[in-house]
């Protein structure tokens, strides 16, 4: 007969076990997922066609999904696979160019993929940020990041692996620099019946930590003034205040030494600041 802490030793290892052998088994089905993709693409490529299909009315053509140095698919290719594994289109296709260019622009990270050291969700990261790159850029940066990728947290990967993709190609990453540029914008919704409008802004990250800084300040400046509504209609209500730059500037300077009390607690509706 076993005693009680022989029992929970004997359940935490099974525990442990089961845990492990999950992991292990989620590892294998990514692996057989993104090998598939790659062989799909294998199958569907141009030289596929006999000369009949290629001469045929709205027959298929080759197209490139991948990065440079990848190979070309069918162009119905990834929606045939959508339908194969009840996805879509478009999820099908993103999946064969990941699966391209770990297989042929990023060989260190396939292969730990292939050998189930690595999330394929990490390795298809790195592929997609480097879809830009030229075949040598990317296999530099692939024989860089591959040794950090399963060791380091992975908000300090990115932060690396944005560094390598500069380094890989400086030219490349100006050009990028000027497109993410121009996709800033600030856009409005309908107006809805109770007079409420949707505000959507892509915009430089300084700018808009400063503005939300500025939103929450005078967020808090309102319920020093007794609003008791929630953080989120006074964070509101400070854009609208905003919007009148003496009324807000008079606010700000009203409240300048004022601060919120170190005793009072965050209220429940009141999401933590980030900043």
């Amino acid at each position: 007969m076993f005693d009680s802490e022989q029992v929970a030793e004997l359940d935490a290892t099974a525990t442990m076990s089961l845990v492990s052998g999950t992991h292990r088994l989620v590892l294998e089905q990514e692996c057989l997922l993104v090998q598939l993709a790659a062989h799909w693409c294998d199958l569907h490529s141009p030289d596929s066609q006999t000369a009949t299909e290629r001469i045929r009315p709205g027959a298929e053509r080759g197209q490139r999904v991948g990065g440079e140095g990848t190979a070309e698919v069918l162009e119905f290719a990834a929606a045939e696979l959508g339908a194969q594994l009840e996805t879509t289109a478009g999820s099908a296709k993103a999946l064969m160019a990941d699966a391209l260019d770990l297989r042929h622009r990023l060989p260190e990270l396939w292969q730990l993929v292939c050998s189930g050291g690595l999330r394929v969700w990490r390795a298809r990261r790195v592929a997609q940020a480097t879809r830009h790159l030229g075949l040598n850029a990317a296999m530099h940066v692939d024989s860089a990041v591959a040794p950090a990728i399963v060791s380091l947290p992975w908000q300090r990967f990115e932060t690396m692996l944005q560094a390598k993709i500069i380094e890989a190609d400086p030219k490349a990453a100006d050009e990028q620099a000027e497109v993410w540029e121009a996709e800033r914008f600030v856009r409005t919704g309908r107006t809805g019946q109770s007079g409420l409008k949707l505000l959507i802004a892509k915009a430089n990250a300084g700018d808009v930590i400063w503005f939300l800084a500025t939103v929450n300040r005078i967020a808090e400046i309102l319920r020093l003034q007794g609003d008791l509504d929630s953080a989120d209609v006074r964070r509101s209500k400070a854009i609208g205040i905003l919007a009148q730059p003496a009324l807000a500037l008079d606010l700000l300077w009203q409240f300048r030494d004022e601060q919120r009390p170190a005793a009072e607690p965050q209220q429940p509706d009141e999401p933590v600041d980030n900043h």
